[in-house]
């Protein structure tokens, strides 16, 4: 449950300068951008934790990193953080 809270929290931080280079300064296919991301992050983030709670080690791994790729994309680099730490622990822990 901690993860998933500092997860939310670090929604707050956003760098939108990283999204607008990420979409060539469109606008309109930034804000397509951020609401797909959001969209599959939450399922993701929401699949995260039901395989966490089952300690599914792989699965953690490799959603924790689709899920850091795209968040650095987006310019949510907090997240991304946070989700690369958990990407490494799953390894840590087989």
């Amino acid at each position: 449950m901690i993860l998933i809270i500092r997860i939310m929290d670090s929604y707050q931080t956003f760098d939108v300068e990283r999204l607008l280079e990420t979409s060539g300064d469109d606008r309109s296919l930034a804000v397509e951008l951020l609401s797909l991301y959001l969209e599959l992050t939450g399922k993701e983030l929401d699949r995260l934790q039901i395989v966490a709670s089952i300690g599914d080690n792989k699965s953690i791994h490799s959603i924790a990193h689709k899920c850091a790729g795209s968040s650095i994309t987006c310019g949510m680099q907090e997240l991304a953080d946070i989700l690369r730490e958990l990407e490494y622990a799953s390894v840590e822990s087989v």
